[in-house]
């Protein structure tokens, strides 16, 4: 295992019981990615595939640091500072892990990015880069 980040799960602020709470486990062994979640209503966890075939690179395995993680809109986001091609994003409406392409740019490097609420309910990414600022939605 590589890296382990647990984190409370913010949309469980508006569920009725104000005790209860979930919380999402990401681990990223040496070549796999994978994300556990725990409801406290039920007390048990349960794990959400990666649908990517091919495996994590040597290279993403080596620095789990990289990975910085986003909210927006009930999913959650993890960039990869070196990579520009893709993004993993966890769908905790339909409980799936998946890979979102990202649109080509002319960003250099190094790059900032952020995934933001774009307005009318719309998911954006925020780069940054080269003193330019883009908004892709």
């Amino acid at each position: 295992m590589q890296e382990f980040d647990p984190f409370l799960d913010p949309a469980s602020k508006v569920e009725d019981d104000l005790s209860s709470f979930r919380v999402i486990c990401a681990v990223q062994c040496q070549h796999k990615l994978l994300t556990f979640h725990f409801s406290s209503g039920t007390g048990k966890w349960r794990g959400i595939t990666f649908n990517r075939s091919t495996p994590l690179t040597d290279s993403l395995a080596r620095f789990p640091g990289l990975f910085e993680r986003h909210y927006v809109r009930g999913c959650f986001y993890w960039t990869v500072s070196f990579i520009d091609s893709f993004m993993f994003m966890l769908d905790m409406h339909e409980m799936k892990l998946c890979v979102v392409d990202l649109p080509t740019g002319r960003y250099g490097a190094p790059h900032s990015w952020a995934v933001v609420e774009a307005g009318e309910g719309r998911v954006g990414l925020l780069i940054i880069s080269d003193g330019m600022l883009e908004l892709y939605s």
